[in-house]
């Protein structure tokens, strides 16, 4: 993607020099210079270019990272957002770097609730005063997408409503442009970024969040949470109330319960005397607890919780949030990819409240497939066939060396071979799979990454909940009904219907196609075509040198032209001036533009 490519306008050039001066700001000025971002800077903002301190004894890639941090937070919510996806890659970045990037917050002040009301109208066709018997102007949480509000509808029923913020569609629209262009910009003149997948990474992000700004997304994915869950007696999700719901607008009830840390500090203090709770703002007595995630914007809290509630049963707590998760891997089809402590709500004795459904996962039959295979051929301890479903999900990068992998697997492999499922740490073995893969430029599926993060950490949840639950136990069965059911007979003689159907489809029409593709050749219309890769970067740069030479000829030439007049012996005067005092004019031109000349070389990064 040229800068031709890039909408032309004030805004766009604007939001380039803003980028290019925050990423010099921070130690990034090499990456601004490759990138040729140098030409956005002020002259002095370019002289003044430091590095950015760091401690002496920090890591070196925890100190890119703490630096990358500064630079989202000051540019603002879309990159906070990319920041936050990032984590999401553990196969792509350094362990290091992505534990500051979780430091990431998103933490934007609320707008005006006459903005919020005008938009609720647009969206629903209702007023506020309509829909509502009660809503609370001031909102309890808030973030760069949206702010959340409590309302008490017009039959009686509590809520949420998330009321979209104005002005980010356009906002995440003009920074996805610009991220687009410098990610492939980056990936084509950084040989050494390109593990790291930069187009890849932006491309995923743009989808994900133009998602998330869509809120009828999120909407259909809570719809069905709660579709799924809804006869589980341990397992609570919240109701969408698709009436008072828009693409800028989510209603959804209102659960309440306790906090994961609050209902375990709780167990253990039930002796101690409790506080009595405080009402919200309806007037009715709750303990108002607000859960907003890295989007500050979550539209469910933690609400009333009876102080004489039954005492939490933390192994069978344990084992439905287990269950929970493991149906939603294997029989759903769709889970939740940010299962920390802040999404669950807990409501004694055993019962969960699962919500915030805006980053969620889907698992397709075909990459079920892929990872049936996979989990059997690790099983088996057949690297080979593991490595080549890795080249069937298309993971395996340019720079992967096969036998190095199948190296590092091995290894992996071997140390965890035999050893008893009750020793077995998920969150472990995830992170060193992760690790090996990253290191042998292998690419996972973004799916199956987010299901592998979200198991570890539900994993860590269900640990703190009952040491002694062995996950892997449960999750044996689940393995064993996926694999029975996927070599099934009824199942393999319909994938043999199936291939035997393509084959004839392909017999039957590749007479045709190899006639008109004879044809073709016969009237010469068979075509090659090559495509250049960077050929646009190129032309910028022959046109940039010659424009430099010819500049550079102007710059001699009045330097030459000013020697000859002040050596002129004459009384010819012009505006009553001598004509060779025209050549100490013709100098100080000439100064200016070498001077000129010289600042936009030594900028360019190309002096030698």
């Amino acid at each position: 993607m040229s800068l031709a490519t890039l909408p032309k306008t004030v805004r766009t050039f604007a939001r380039l020099r803003v980028i290019a001066q925050v990423l010099s700001k921070h130690g990034f000025g090499h990456f601004v210079d490759r990138l040729q971002f140098g030409r956005y800077l002020r002259p002095v903002e370019w002289f003044r270019r430091g590095k950015a301190a760091e401690e002496p004894d920090a890591d070196p890639l925890a100190a890119i990272g703490a630096r990358l941090v500064r630079v989202c937070e000051e540019l603002g919510p879309t990159f906070v957002k990319l920041g936050q996806m990032a984590t999401t890659r553990p196969d792509i970045f350094p362990a290091q770097a992505l534990a500051e990037l979780e430091r990431l917050q998103d933490d934007v002040g609320p707008f005006p609730p006459e903005q919020a009301r005008r938009i609720f109208r647009e969206d629903t066709g209702e007023t506020v005063d309509e829909a509502f018997r009660e809503f609370t102007d001031q909102p309890f949480a808030s973030g760069s997408i949206g702010q959340v509000h409590r309302a008490i509808t017009a039959d009686g029923q509590e809520v949420v409503v998330k009321v979209k913020r104005p002005g980010i569609d356009q906002v995440v629209q003009l920074d996805i442009y610009v991220l687009q262009w410098m990610a492939e910009r980056a990936e084509s003149l950084f040989p050494e970024l390109r593990p790291y997948h930069p187009k890849m990474l932006v491309d995923e992000f743009a989808q994900s969040i133009r998602n998330e700004l869509d809120f009828i997304n999120e909407a259909s994915a809570t719809s069905r949470f709660h579709e799924a869950f809804e006869d589980d007696p341990h397992i609570s999700t919240p109701q969408i109330r698709w009436d008072l719901t828009g693409p800028s607008v989510l209603t959804l009830e209102y659960m309440d319960g306790l906090r994961f840390r609050d209902a375990l500090a709780k167990e253990s203090s039930r002796s101690e005397p409790t506080k009595s709770p405080r009402p919200w703002p309806g007037g009715t007595s709750q303990d108002h607890i607000s859960c907003p995630s890295a989007d500050g914007s979550d539209p469910v809290v933690s609400g009333s919780v009876e102080s004489s509630s039954p005492p939490l049963d933390r192994k069978a707590l344990a084992e439905n949030l287990a269950d929970c998760f493991l149906r939603q891997f294997f029989d759903l089809g769709l889970f939740h990819a940010d299962p920390h402590p802040g999404n669950l709500l807990i409501r004694p004795p055993a019962e969960i409240v699962l919500f915030d459904f805006g980053m969620v996962g889907k698992i397709d039959d075909e990459l079920v497939g892929q990872m049936v295979i996979g989990i059997v051929a690790a099983t088996k301890k057949e690297i080979d066939v593991l490595i080549d479903v890795f080249a069937d999900v298309g993971a395996l990068g340019r720079e992967t060396d096969r036998q190095m992998l199948a190296r590092d697997l091995r290894e992996l492999l071997d140390k965890y071979y035999g050893l008893p499922l009750r020793r077995m740490d998920l969150a472990t073995m995830l992170r060193e799979l992760l690790e090996t893969v990253r290191r042998n430029d292998v690419t996972l599926p973004r799916n199956s990454v987010a299901m592998f993060k979200s198991l570890a950490t539900v994993s860590g949840v269900v640990l703190q909940l009952d040491p002694e639950l062995n996950l892997v136990s449960l999750l044996q069965p689940k393995l064993s009904k996926l694999i029975r059911d996927r070599f099934s007979p009824r199942r393999l003689l319909r994938i043999a219907g199936m291939s035997a159907w393509h084959l004839g489809s392909i017999l039957r029409d590749a007479p045709r196609f190899v006639r008109d593709l004879m044809r073709g050749i016969g009237r010469g219309q068979f075509q090659i075509n090559i495509r250049h890769e960077n050929l646009d970067y190129l032309i910028s740069e022959l046109d940039r040198s010659s424009n430099r030479v010819a500049f550079s000829v102007v710059v001699a030439s009045t330097i030459i032209g000013s020697s000859m007049l002040l050596s002129v012996e004459t009384d010819f005067t012009v505006l009553g001036m001598p004509i060779r005092y025209l050549g100490f004019a013709g100098y100080g031109l000439a100064f200016i533009m070498a001077a000129w000349l010289l600042i936009a070389i030594l900028r360019s990064g190309k002096m030698s």
